[in-house]
């Protein structure tokens, strides 16, 4: 846990600091602790910088909750702070795949692939 109490270091010196918050958003995650780290990204993502690598993560964390519409949400708003986010674009096809919205997926699939 010695990187969680650094990157919580960081935000005790500088509470907006968008990376150190992104960080320890997914750290969270990744640690079994969603709900706080999805809180840590949304205020992340709210703050403009790196909000797209933010609003990935939490549309990840939601996929893997079930909440497929939720992370639809999420993966249109990175793509919107990140365009050429081939990543955002290729999670946000296989999120309207796993609605069956095949026809929304092959579209931005063809679209990504140029």
């Amino acid at each position: 846990m010695h990187a969680e109490i650094q990157l919580r270091a960081t935000l005790d010196i500088d509470p907006l600091h968008a990376d150190a918050m992104t960080a320890l958003g997914t750290l969270l995650i990744r640690t079994k602790r969603a709900p706080e780290g999805e809180r840590m990204l949304q205020a992340a993502a709210k703050l403009g910088t790196g909000g797209a690598t933010a609003l990935m993560t939490l549309g990840v964390s939601l996929i893997k909750q079930g909440l497929i519409e939720e992370a639809i949400d999420k993966f249109k708003a990175a793509i919107a702070a990140e365009p050429q986010s081939v990543r955002a674009q290729i999670n946000l096809a296989n999120a309207y795949r796993d609605i069956g919205n095949n026809r929304r997926c092959r579209y931005l699939d063809m679209r990504w692939q140029g």
